[in-house]
């Protein structure tokens, strides 16, 4: 089980690596706040997407699909970004279950093995975007930002503290 926040500490494979945020904790001077942005499943192991998010926002890594439901990871979250992996049934599955559970929430799907049916499917079910998983990390990086810009706008918008 790996569920890791900046900024903290990382267990990975028997290895502690350290990983200190480069935002400014306060948000700079004229900046918004960081958005929180989850990052699930196998695109939690792309170091150079997470290293790039990490740069303006806290991030907090989750391995396993099953752990998104039992965690309270997502109430802070504006963004979750998650990867079917080989398995896109489950991610369906959870993607329906996160979008029940926080409605608020934006999700990118990134994943390059699903068909065209299991890509609609998951806009049905809750996707607010969806990435193949072989795009470059930079514009994947980009689009998770872009949906964490959005959510702040509408956050903004009702009210809500960001």
């Amino acid at each position: 089980k790996m569920i890791v926040s900046w900024p903290s500490t990382c267990i990975c494979q028997d290895m502690r690596l350290s990983l200190e945020p480069l935002w400014p904790p306060d948000g700079g001077a004229s900046a918004p706040g960081p958005a929180h942005i989850c990052v699930a499943g196998e695109i939690s192991n792309n170091w150079e997407v997470v290293r790039r998010l990490k740069q303006r926002n806290q991030v907090t890594l989750v391995q396993r699909h099953a752990d998104l439901a039992k965690s309270a990871v997502l109430s802070t979250a504006s963004v979750l970004a998650m990867d079917c992996g080989d398995s896109p049934e489950t991610g369906l599955i959870t993607l329906a279950l996160v979008a029940r559970l926080y409605p608020q929430l934006r999700v990118l799907l990134v994943n390059g093995r699903l068909s065209q049916g299991e890509i609609a499917e998951a806009f049905r079910r809750g996707a607010c975007d969806y990435l193949s998983s072989q795009v470059d990390p930079e514009l994947t990086a980009e689009r998770i930002e872009s949906l964490c810009r959005r959510s702040n706008s509408v956050e903004r918008e009702r009210g809500l503290p960001q």
